[in-house]
């Protein structure tokens, strides 16, 4: 069994990864730190460095995540720093829910920690990421607001 911690390269990621590090150890069980890049971002990358005239080559899909599991490195690196706990760092291109679902059931993961991300007013209406996931993902999912 596994725990998976989302993470964000924005500092206030580094107490969730952290919350997920202290329980991880304290259960004897390995931690799984993501970073997920959306669909839309990777596009957007993609679409700069084409649009530059000395660039030859392309962004591909595994740049993109090698990209991104060297954040969740980064944001691993501080936030577990002094404690004692098996991680691996990944990162996944594509929707947030989607991956995470994706990630628990490859890693068997337990319990979910991950920041509980602002939305802006008029999406408060829509259907939130957390409650799409607590109806899908069996365990218990910890969040901390960013």
């Amino acid at each position: 069994m596994s725990v998976l911690a989302v993470g964000f390269p924005d500092g206030e990621s580094d107490r969730i990864v952290c919350d997920a590090g202290s329980y991880a150890a304290s259960t004897d069980q390995s931690l799984i730190v993501a970073h997920i890049v959306p669909e839309s971002s990777f596009a957007r990358r993609q679409q700069s460095y084409a649009a530059f005239d000395t660039w030859d080559g392309e962004y591909s899909l595994t740049q993109a995540q090698d990209r991104a599991a060297l954040i969740a490195r980064t944001v691993a690196t501080e936030a577990l720093r002094g404690m004692s706990v098996a991680y691996r760092c990944v990162g996944r291109i594509g929707s947030l829910q989607r991956e995470i679902q994706r990630l628990a059931r490859e890693y068997d993961c337990e319990h979910l920690f991950m920041p509980r991300l602002r939305r802006p007013w008029y999406r408060r209406f829509s259907s939130d990421p957390l409650d799409v996931l607590s109806r899908s993902f069996s365990g218990p999912i910890t969040t901390r607001p960013v």
